[in-house]
């Protein structure tokens, strides 16, 4: 992996969110293959939780989950999705 890249990776994110990636010393491919797959993971369990809790907050009140609605980025987030990520991961990554 091209370590400027790494580096700038590393710099968005912080060196203390991707140091929980890379306790063992593994490399900086590894490091950043964790990361990306604990966002995956999240974002698959991220949906039903969140309509689960948006239930939750409508049975309190149905005013509240008009106003969690309204506040609510989950939709944006979820239809950009990791298309952002995904080019300049390619440029990046190691060719075999």
């Amino acid at each position: 992996m091209n370590p400027a890249f790494f580096q700038q990776i590393e710099t968005i994110l912080a060196t203390e969110r991707l140091d929980a990636y890379r306790q063992d010393g593994v490399t900086q491919v590894v490091t950043l293959a964790r990361y990306l797959w604990n966002m995956a993971l999240c974002e698959a369990l991220y949906s039903p939780l969140h309509t689960a809790i948006l239930e939750v907050i409508g049975w309190i009140t149905p005013e509240l989950r008009q106003m969690a609605l309204a506040l609510d980025r989950f939709t944006t987030i979820r239809q950009q999705g990791l298309n952002p990520w995904i080019e300049k991961i390619r440029q990046h990554w190691p060719r075999r």
